[in-house]
């Protein structure tokens, strides 16, 4: 009997079973998909038939098997082996998976592509169809990256792939890493390493895997007795991008290495320290040697700071002229790629050549300035376990200050001096110096907003207000941002006022200062606003700023909830009610807390005799917020947002004219 049949006849003794047992077909999800390697090739029809994973209903494709091997061979190459087995359930895991990229640095190369998708027709047989080479494509990235890739052939959700390959590397010290964790749950990842006896190599574990394989042998390789390592992990959850977090590569289940040292007689070690890191970078052409002197960089500091007098004038003058004088092209790398005096001209560059630039002025004007490596927050946070330069992207500038340092970037024209960009706001970077040291990212400012709001309702629900926004540090680089493409009254209508308004008159004063308070004022309309119900009048009292939506939906949390600075608020209602009408509700006075002081929402109204007085207050100080505290903080914003739309509830005291209802 064919292996194809004795799946068939075990797949159908399953179902008979679970029929017995009265149980449904995907309660035998740990039989169908028992973690182990896959053989190549031999696909049980169980898995065909899967078709949803039973522990996670938003799962679009399981990685069923993802086994790699990575060994040196004789011929001077270090070899990578793969293979993969993938279940595709839905088009978005068509989408998803469909296309598989191999990322290569300059130094690889990939061989033996061998790939075939496996479906069944809808007559109930199975169909493989084979990948052709002509469907495998390389690219060009950048001078030192490209990528192969390929797409699997008659893809439909209900599907099944299968691909493996050969990643032959010239770095033969660098051991390639693994992920264990992918955006699909993931049944069964091993990866094994194999190393000629000599050659050492400490790893870096993160995201806590559980392994249930975590072991070392010594096998017989191509240089004789080798050491092989090898971690197993199964059931691995899905990782996927939550709301309000730095990065998912800081908390995907993954392996790293570095090389330590060789034994060839005597232990030589590898190694790097950050101190020769530091060395390196600051003799190397596009990074230390870029601080050093250019004229029309030094002319263009004089120029900038011919009118300072104070080292805070210094930075603000500097900051101020490269933030409006370039264009970030929207790229962060470490290094630069054209020497500072070109970026100059061009008026434009990555993050690290403007921030390179900005050292260097800094230390034309006499300031003591160091270059700052960072991992922005989408790229994943470094670590200083192992010192190497890959864990970083970017580059920010750390200028001393009133005896301390301090952080600056003029990649923002909309910040001032004295913010970093929220994406470089990742918790540590490393200083770049001869006395290199890790220095601590702290938010240096917070998102506040203040809103004033006199506003006078009329007997169909009309509201006429006078209306003054004030935001302060990141919320008024937002609206600068959000400025630069509408006018006032454009930007106000869609992205501060309620849903509605209309705008007679707004002006903005700060729009082109980052260093003040960006200030709105306008007047505005809200048509019919307040909602009319025989004698009763019901009105939502936040026209300004309103929160509509809880920001966190979901029913469970996985991921650590980091916010990138604190924030701040305070709303002021004063609400003129029309004749005829007195307050019959008004909200409570009430405070919800998170924590000790981790976040505090507090409501006071207060009934005057022409109408309603109400301040509401926010902030929150906390940035990280562990998992197991998230139904908490749910909550948190659920009450709040239900605190905000509590109507103040007017009643009709004077009948009107064919009015039958009594009050």
């Amino acid at each position: 009997m064919s292996s194809l049949s004795v799946h068939r006849v075990a797949s159908a003794l399953v179902l008979l079973l679970l029929t017995a047992l009265g149980l449904s077909p995907s309660h035998a999800f740990a039989q169908v998909l028992e973690p182990a390697p896959a053989e190549w090739g031999e696909i049980p029809e169980s898995l065909l038939d899967l078709d949803a994973h039973p522990r996670d209903e938003n799962a679009a494709a399981i990685i069923v098997s993802d086994v790699g091997e990575t060994e040196m061979q004789r011929s001077g190459k270090l070899i990578l082996s793969r293979a993969t087995r993938v279940k595709i359930l839905t088009n978005a895991g068509v989408e998803e998976h469909g296309t598989v990229e191999i990322p290569l640095h300059e130094f690889e190369s990939v061989r033996d592509i061998e790939a075939h998708t496996v479906v069944r027709r809808p007559d109930g047989s199975i169909q493989r169809i084979e990948l052709e080479k002509d469907d495998v494509y390389e690219e060009e990235i950048t001078d030192e990256r490209h990528s192969v890739t390929f797409t699997m052939p008659a893809l439909t959700p209900g599907a099944v792939i299968e691909y493996r390959y050969e990643v032959l590397s010239d770095d033969v010290l660098s051991l390639p890493s693994w992920n264990f964790q992918s955006s699909a749950p993931t049944v069964y990842s091993s990866y094994a390493v194999q190393v000629p006896p000599g050659i050492h190599h400490t790893y870096d574990v993160q995201g806590k895997p559980s392994f249930v394989v975590d072991e070392e042998d010594t096998v017989l390789g191509s240089f004789g007795r080798e050491t092989k390592r090898r971690w197993v992990v199964e059931n691995v959850p899905a990782l996927r991008p939550e709301p309000f977090i730095s990065s998912v590569e800081d908390f995907r289940q993954r392996i790293r290495f570095q090389i330590k040292g060789i034994s060839l007689g005597g232990y030589e070690p590898i190694l790097p320290t950050w101190d020769a890191l530091a060395d390196e970078l600051l003799d190397h052409r596009m990074f230390g040697k870029q601080l050093e002197r250019y004229d029309d960089v030094e002319e263009a500091t004089l120029k900038a700071t011919s009118e300072a007098t104070t080292d805070a004038d210094k930075i603000e003058a500097v900051h101020a002229f490269l933030a409006r004088s370039l264009r970030w092209d929207g790229t962060d790398r470490v290094l630069a790629e054209e020497d500072l005096d070109d970026v100059l001209s061009r008026a434009s560059g990555s993050r690290a050549e403007i921030n390179l630039l900005l050292c260097s002025m800094l230390r034309f004007a006499g300031l003591n300035a160091h270059p700052v490596l960072i991992g922005t927050r989408s790229y994943g946070r470094p670590s200083s376990i192992m010192p190497f330069v890959r864990q970083f992207n970017s580059v920010v500038v750390a200028v001393k200050a009133d005896m301390d340092y301090r952080l600056i970037d003029a990649t923002d024209p909309f910040l001032s001096s004295d913010l970093i960009p929220e994406e470089t706001l990742n918790l540590i970077g490393w200083i770049v110096h001869e006395n290199q040291r890790w220095f601590k990212v702290r938010p240096p400012g917070m998102d506040a907003r203040k809103s004033l709001v006199r506003a006078t309702l009329t007997e169909d629900g009309t509201i006429n207000a006078s209306v003054q926004i004030q935001h302060r540090a990141y919320a008024a680089a937002a609206s600068r941002e959000s400025l630069s493409r509408a006018e006032p009254a454009e930007w106000l209508t869609q992205a501060v006022l309620a849903p509605g308004a209309e705008v007679q008159k707004a002006s903005v004063e700060g729009r082109d200062t980052p260093a003040e308070a960006l200030t709105a004022k306008a007047t505005t309309t809200l048509p019919a606003y307040a909602q009319v119900s025989g004698a009763r009048m019901y009105v939502h009292p936040r026209i300004t700023d309103r929160l509509e939506k809880n920001p966190f939906s979901a029913e469970e949390r996985r991921l650590t909830i980091d916010f990138p600075y604190p924030e701040t608020e305070t709303y002021t209602l004063t609400l003129a009610v029309p004749d005829g009408y007195k307050v019959d509700e008004l909200p409570e006075n009430k405070a919800v807390r998170l924590g000790e002081n981790d976040a505090i929402f507090q409501r006071i109204t207060s009934a005057t005799p022409t109408g309603i007085s109400m301040q509401i207050r926010f902030t929150r100080r906390a940035l990280r917020f562990d998992p197991s505290v998230y139904d908490r903080l749910r909550s948190f914003y659920q009450e709040m947002i239900d605190m905000q739309n509590e109507p103040i509830i007017l009643r009709r005291i004077t009948a009107t004219s064919g009015d039958a209802s009594s009050p």
